[in-house]
């Protein structure tokens, strides 16, 4: 009970409890605001949304819907009067996704006119429609042809008004862990759009088009229905005669949000690439602290982050020592070695702790050489911080071991000695590298010089 307390409970409360608290000071728009869903943003007190404001829940056909993209940045499903060029698969008009908010498409039923005056019919899991684009009364269509940049999906264009019979402007609404029958809502429920003939779902891409394409970004059909980018939410839904609910019933709970945070974190994750000219690194070169990474730009003040090599460099040599050290143990079990009680003792409780600690260094390292995302300097440091620990412990059986083999007389003063030595090392490697580690100022001629021996390496960019 006092390690489920200890290890579980009060680590998870505190977790929890610093989103509790994040959330409730996060009440504003930013840079970053567009990464979360519309419902998401309705505590925002300067969001898009009003606090008074009204909006159907449930889509009818009929109704004019703004579709944005669940990852990417908030963009907006668009289209607009000007074709795809000569030479970039069809000439049909352009579908892509940008961030403003003036595209509006029109759910209805196929080679069916919408009559307002009936009952509103709802659109459900599974249902076929066809979205017609408000501005220019086309349809949004996918066909054969390969989309102009990433040519292994298919093109969407618009194409075909209305009355239209072509089936390739045939979409099929399925919802995120949708049930049969289940009414397609507006702002919390992720859903993807199944194209009817080529069966592959309305994705983006984040590729940027050229001039052409007004450097908006690229709408694909994705034939992969996993691809994070093809989930898709209703920002706005809007229908004469469906019951309209007040914003303030869309928004999501303390739980909603931080599950949404949890599911959105991974995704946009995979999506971070680097910026021009700017310097990433690998994982195999972070625990040998072979370059170090800039926090600023190019000028005459720079934030250079680089790992104190005496200690990185030891904690390399410390767990190459216990890796010997389990080597050496499991060949005396075999043999049947006798030892002290002393001995025995320090070395089963040294291995059971560096077991664990070397666990914890793999499951906070390893992951990171199947990543395919940008990867920084930084990402090493939990796991460098447990490495630390791991040669802490080694230090201490070191210290320990030759203790015992020293005369009864020597022992205090052997163990002061080597408490000593460590601690200045670690001591003055810290005042060593402090201006870089630390981002400390050195000033006048001293710095040129302080800086200039600092550099152990060809590859630091002190």
């Amino acid at each position: 009970m006092a390690r489920a307390l200890g290890l579980i409970l009060v680590p998870v409360v505190l977790y929890v409890s610093v989103f509790y608290v994040h959330l409730i000071l996060l009440n504003r728009s930013g840079m970053n605001s567009k990464s979360v869903s519309p419902a998401f943003q309705i505590d925002f007190l300067d969001g898009f949304f009003g606090s008074n404001d009204t909006m159907p829940r449930d889509v009818a056909y009929g109704s004019k819907l703004r579709f944005i993209n669940d990852v990417i940045n908030g963009d907006k499903l668009h289209s607009h009067p000007h074709n795809y060029p000569e030479g970039a698969s069809s000439q049909q008009q352009q579908v892509t996704t940008m961030g403003e908010y003036d595209s509006k498409f029109t759910v209805k039923k196929y080679k069916q006119p919408i009559n307002y005056n009936d009952p509103p019919q709802l659109v459900r899991h599974g249902d076929l429609i066809q979205l017609v684009h408000d501005g220019t009364g086309l349809s949004l269509h996918s066909h054969s042809f390969p989309s102009p940049i990433t040519q292994s999906e298919y093109q969407v264009t618009a194409n075909g008004y209305a009355d239209s019979d072509d089936v390739n402007n045939l979409w099929r609404v399925m919802i995120e862990d949708g049930e049969k029958g289940q009414v397609w809502q507006a702002l919390n429920q992720r859903f993807q759009l199944v194209h009817y003939v080529r069966n592959c779902v309305l994705s983006t891409t984040g590729q940027q088009l050229p001039r052409w394409g007004y450097y908006q970004n690229e709408v694909v059909c994705q034939k992969n229905h996993r691809e994070p980018l093809s989930f898709w939410l209703i920002e706005t839904n809007a229908h004469p005669t469906v019951p309209k609910e007040s914003i303030q019933n869309f928004k999501l709970s303390f739980i909603q949000r931080f599950i949404h945070l949890h599911k959105r974190m991974p995704e946009l994750s995979g999506l971070i690439k680097p910026k021009e000219n700017e310097r990433t690194s690998r994982p195999w070169m972070w625990p040998i602290s072979l370059q170090g990474l800039h926090f600023s730009s190019l000028n005459s003040h720079r934030v250079y982050l680089l790992g104190n090599p005496v200690i990185w460099w030891g904690n390399i040599v410390f767990m190459i020592i216990y890796l010997l050290l389990e080597l050496v143990n499991s060949v005396q079990v075999k043999r049947h070695v006798v030892f002290s009680p002393k001995q025995l003792a320090l070395r089963e409780r040294t291995l059971n702790s560096c077991r664990w600690l070397f666990i914890g260094w793999l499951l906070h390292y390893v992951p990171f050489w199947f990543m395919y995302r940008v990867l920084y300097y930084h990402h090493y440091f939990p796991a460098a911080i447990i490495s630390s620990i791991l040669s802490g412990v080694i230090i201490d059986y070191l210290v320990e071991s030759i203790v015992m083999i020293q005369p009864a007389s020597r022992r205090n003063s052997f163990y002061n000695i080597s408490l000593i030595l460590f601690a200045f090392t670690v001591i003055y490697s810290f005042y060593l590298f402090a201006p870089t580690t630390y981002g400390y100022q050195t000033y006048g001629n001293v710095r040129t010089a302080a800086i200039a021996r600092l550099k152990w390496l060809p590859t630091w960019e002190i």
